[in-house]
């Protein structure tokens, strides 16, 4: 319902909830109801196939394209965008890493640049008032010049040599499968790095599935994440997963930032703690959260969250329900 009803959605859902099936059957739905024309599932590399034959399993006469990331070689790649953009299927499945293939239209890449561009400027600038530390404004200007030679870069590109982008597929639904895989999302900040932080930097996998994102949902198309760890070990993979699937709501909220983000909701403290040599030392680390109610409100308008205490409860209720129809005085089945 809340991939149908929904322009994000992620379902934080533990492991054995069935989340394979969610997604298949809201992806059939939204084809059934005309919501969709062309779903996308990135998933991981090696499960491209065993997400073919679950897809069949539950829709025999569904009409799948699943690409493996050997379709995605060189001499291959010109044929099967083509056969993408040209097709008419009721989901092209794909491995993570094909993703990165897949070329990000220019203008959702530069829209993306210019929004990190202002936000340096604004984090320099703040840097600059505080001047706790010349080593991360060092650091920020660095970023600064990577990000205008990545623009220059670019504005200078030449049209790729297979003519097809993201935009040009014709997908306008999205799920992505295991995504704390993409979690390593960069992110921008004036302040000094708060132990246990992810890298500020980011990857590269992380940046291009953002601009897709970006750039599938300002043109009214839609996106789901999948997966049982939304938020491992670091506060920032709640603000990474926020950016991904509530990115106008912080706007909104004038959060979107990351130092405006902490500032709500991160509560951070000098400690001493010893090092690897045994040395004590000063380092900034997250004491705790603030404005939970707030951080939740936000979370959950796009996550749909199931515990593995929800299923034990589910499990034992329909246990229950299940034993009140068995015929009386005969042995109880085993397969409830």
């Amino acid at each position: 319902w809340r991939m149908i009803s929904a322009t994000t959605m992620l379902a934080d859902h533990v492991v054995g909830a069935g989340k394979t099936y969610t997604l298949i059957a809201g992806i059939m739905e939204r084809r059934r109801l005309g919501l969709s024309r062309k779903p996308m599932i990135a998933v991981p590399n090696h499960l491209v196939v065993q997400w073919a034959r679950d897809f069949y399993k539950l829709y025999p006469g569904a009409k799948v394209l699943a690409a493996t990331p050997a379709d995605f070689t060189k001499k291959n790649r010109r044929r099967l965008l083509a056969r993408i953009a040209t097709g008419d299927f009721d989901a092209v499945i794909i491995g993570h890493s094909s993703l990165g293939f897949i070329e990000t239209p220019m203008e959702d890449e530069k829209a993306i640049i210019d929004e990190n561009l202002a936000s340096l400027r604004a984090a320099m600038e703040e840097q600059r008032k505080s001047g706790e530390s010349g080593r991360t404004l060092t650091q920020l200007r660095d970023k600064l010049k990577r990000y205008e030679e990545k623009l220059q870069t670019l504005t200078e590109r030449a049209t790729d040599e297979m003519g097809i982008d993201f935009k040009a597929l014709g997908v306008d639904y999205l799920a992505v499968d295991e995504a704390h895989e993409f979690k390593n999302l960069e992110y921008n900040t004036s302040g000094e790095r708060v132990v246990g932080m992810n890298d500020p930097k980011g990857s590269k996998k992380a940046f291009d599935l953002y601009g897709k994102i970006r750039g599938l949902i300002s043109r009214g198309g839609g996106v789901t994440f999948a997966t049982g760890t939304p938020v491992s070990n670091s506060l920032v993979e709640i603000y990474t997963m926020m950016r991904y699937l509530a990115h106008q709501d912080l706007v909104d909220r004038g959060q979107d930032n990351f130092d405006s983000w902490s500032g709500a909701y991160a509560a951070t403290e000098t400690r001493l703690e010893y090092t690897a040599t045994q040395k004590l030392k000063p380092r900034r680390v997250l004491a705790g959260l603030n404005n939970l109610s707030s951080l939740r409100q936000v979370y959950e308008s796009f996550a749909d969250i199931i515990t593995m205490g929800d299923l034990k409860r589910i499990y034992k209720e329909e246990k229950v329900e299940a034993n009140k129809l068995l015929p009386a005085n005969k042995q109880e089945r085993t397969d409830f």
